[in-house]
């Protein structure tokens, strides 16, 4: 598993630094660190969160994690994994407004847009692609103020499934157009162009992607 192919590697030593969205971070990857620290003692790890696709070289990243698209295609990249994506909103803002039955109804409703700000939403249904212009009443440029507006009854988002499957759980939020089908979101590890990666950066990158494929 995960944790013995850490354990398996030799000693690593210095400090790992781990460019990462603070949400995916918090949520994904900061409860899988005790048992990587525990198979490597002598390494240290700095998390650089942000939302923000900055340059790996700059931020002084060994390594980064990223969720969606890549915009810069001279990063050496490795996919961890692809999330489900899913329309929500909180049972007091479909109290209000009531639950839309298509796509196109969503042009009624206000809509919450994150970091990626994209300008459509298309989804699928019976095997149909829709679209819809997304014009938002709230845009956040952090993926966690997407969620924390939707929880607060301000309208729909569109969110990964592991962002918000607490809330989901605890009944604060509830999925919409379940029926609908959108692009899953792919978790890439990307590693800084131009130079071999640290071992303790292809180490680490291992370790992440045999502990989400057991997710």
């Amino acid at each position: 598993d995960a944790e013995s192919a850490a354990r398996g590697a030799d000693q690593l030593n210095g400090v790992l630094r781990v460019a990462l969205p603070p949400a995916f971070g918090v949520r994904r990857v900061v409860p899988l660190l005790p048992a990587f620290l525990e198979s490597q003692p002598r390494l240290k790890i700095r998390l650089l969160m942000s939302d923000r696709f900055e340059d790996l070289v700059a931020e002084g990243a060994d390594l980064a994690v990223r969720v969606g698209e890549l915009q810069d295609s001279s990063f050496v990249a490795r996919r961890l994994a692809s999330v489900r994506r899913l329309f929500v909103a909180a049972p007091s803002y479909i109290g209000k407004r009531g639950a839309p039955r298509s796509l196109a109804e969503l042009a009624e409703h206000a809509l919450i847009s994150g970091p990626a700000a994209e300008e459509a939403w298309s989804a699928t249904r019976d095997g149909r692609r829709e679209k819809l212009n997304v014009d938002p009443l709230i845009h956040a440029s952090a993926a966690a103020g997407v969620v924390a507006c939707a929880v607060a009854g301000l309208g729909v988002a569109v969110a990964s499934h592991w962002l918000c499957a607490q809330e989901l759980a605890e009944g604060r939020l509830v999925e919409i157009l379940s029926d609908y089908a959108l692009d899953p979101a792919s978790v890439f590890v990307v590693f800084p162009a131009g130079r071999k990666a640290p071992r303790k950066a292809r180490v680490f990158a291992d370790f992440l992607s045999e502990a989400m494929a057991q997710a």
